[in-house]
């Protein structure tokens, strides 16, 4: 009984193919080289569209990597004169060792309790 299910589900399952595949045949709008030229067609189109879009986002990506560049160059540039302006201002003051005024007597004394204090 099993067998005889088995073959009648194959025949019909192929016999159901054989009918779809008429019936697209039959039904289908257009022949194949039309379709496949009509596909040709869409693959340029989009083709062209994909690669305009690149080149456009590529264009800009570059352009904001130079305004970038170019406000970090004036940027470093400007961190460099104030730099070179601070050393230019303490150099005296380091050559004549100023910088850090020596403790009066009085004020060394009023330190060391706090300094020899066990923490």
């Amino acid at each position: 009984m099993r067998t005889y299910l088995t073959q009648y589900s194959v025949v019909a399952l192929v016999v159901g193919g054989l009918v779809g595949a008429a019936l697209a045949l039959w039904y289908a709008p257009q022949s194949g080289r039309t379709t496949q030229a009509m596909l040709h067609t869409q693959q340029v189109v989009w083709q062209t569209r994909v690669t305009d879009t690149v080149q456009k986002t590529v264009a800009q990506v570059q352009g904001e990597l130079n305004t970038l560049g170019r406000q970090a160059k004036t940027t470093a540039l400007g961190f460099v004169k104030g730099l070179e302006k601070t050393l230019s201002s303490i150099g005296p003051a380091v050559q004549s060792r100023t910088i850090i005024q020596p403790l009066s007597e009085s004020s060394a004394d009023a330190l060391s309790p706090a300094l020899s204090a066990p923490g």
